[in-house]
């Protein structure tokens, strides 16, 4: 009798690892939502997913399971199988048909006029709704990690393999929140902003990017947003360092080979990105345009950025008749640009293609570059 039980047990137990395997497949698709063209693929996914994650749910809470799960040191397994298919019912049948609900809403929300005005009313009414999604989707990943430890060695690669996709697709969630609650605020929904953007090229790496070539300005007001023009390090460098620290001094100049000036071009050699922008405002405070105005926070953009900005935004050409494209930007800031161009132009280029992308960006604000904008609390 309990050798039948025992197949059983092991028949079903291939059943639900079936189920939730093909659940968790569909899933992947909300870890990438690079081309929101799919969300009703991935709505429909979601749907499929929640009939597998129900039948694996069904079976795991059998009454063969629920007395298996009473067995000593294997029947903690079975908790942790009852947990996991728990938690794979509960995320597909309402965390994350949450989510979903407010990118679809958003989607089809006119968020931007074409030029440079931003209507914040649509991502203000959704700063709850997402933060409320997140909040379910995190607890029943955070539950889904408290589980038992397995033992059997099926249960543990399961358990690892959903772990690894939960972990993904909270992380994708939780980012997106998190710009979420930031973005009215960055773009002047309650009082004008003022933002430097400080355009880097890694060619010459620094610990948070690369060498600063040239700083724009951005200004935005109750979701209007303006592109100011560039200046080149050089126009910067006269006004000196970002008041680097005592260890800071030791660290990056005095110890090492890297021997850093701490002026402009050196702004990212701080692996934190807010000891950047707190040296940025220090340069800025003492520069004639600056010493009057409030910088509020930097934009840091590089090569890499940029290509990818091309590719929802368009291309960008060049002087010379040069096409940049989602392609080929990257290479060329990165490469043909320090071969093809004599030093006096490359930063101008490099301005050039900022000022033109990151405009492009914010005068045609929708979903898809909300979810890249490079937007953090620092």
């Amino acid at each position: 009798m309990s050798g039948f039980f025992g197949l059983k047990l092991y028949s079903e137990a291939k059943q639900v690892k079936a189920h939730e395997e093909q659940a968790m497949q569909l899933l992947g698709g909300v870890t990438d939502l690079s081309n929101l063209d799919n969300l009703d693929t991935v709505s429909q996914q979601i749907s499929q997913a929640k009939t597998e994650t129900a039948a694996a749910n069904e079976i795991a809470h059998g009454t063969l399971w629920n007395i298996a799960s009473k067995a000593p040191v294997y029947g903690g397994d079975i908790t942790t199988v009852q947990g996991m298919t728990s938690v794979g019912d509960s995320l597909v049948s309402d965390s994350v048909p949450q989510f979903m609900d407010v990118l679809s809403t958003l989607k089809s929300a006119q968020l931007s006029s074409g030029d440079g005005q931003l209507n914040l009313q649509p991502i203000l009414e959704a700063q709850k709704n997402i933060a409320t999604a997140n909040q379910s989707l995190q607890q029943q990943v955070q539950k889904y990690q408290q589980l038992p430890k397995a033992h059997i060695g099926m249960v543990k690669n399961a358990y690892a393999a959903g772990n690894t996709q939960l972990t993904k697709m909270a992380d994708k969630v939780n980012q997106l929140s998190g710009t979420f609650q930031i973005l009215p605020d960055f773009l002047g929904s309650d009082q004008p902003r003022t933002y430097a953007l400080m355009a880097m090229t890694t060619s010459e790496e620094r610990s948070s990017g690369g060498l600063i070539g040239s700083v724009g300005v951005v200004t935005t007001d109750n979701g209007k947003i303006n592109i100011g023009d560039f200046r080149s390090n050089g126009e910067y460098i006269p006004y000196g360092a970002g008041d680097p620290t005592g260890d800071e001094q030791r660290i990056f100049r005095q110890w090492g080979p890297l021997n850093m000036s701490f002026d402009i071009r050196d702004l990212a050699v701080y692996p934190d990105t807010s000891r950047s922008a707190e040296g940025m405002r220090a340069i800025w405070q003492r520069t004639p345009w600056g010493s009057n105005t409030q910088l509020d926070g930097v934009l840091m953009v590089d090569p890499v950025f940029l290509q990818e900005l091309t590719k929802i935004s368009g291309n960008v050409t060049i002087p010379d008749g040069t096409v940049l494209t989602g392609d080929n930007t990257a290479e060329f800031l990165l490469n043909k640009v320090h071969v093809d161009y004599p030093v006096s132009m490359q930063d101008a280029l490099f301005a050039q293609v900022a000022e033109q992308t990151v405009g492009s960006m914010f005068s045609n604000v929708d979903l898809t570059l909300i979810m890249v904008m490079p937007v953090s609390n620092r």
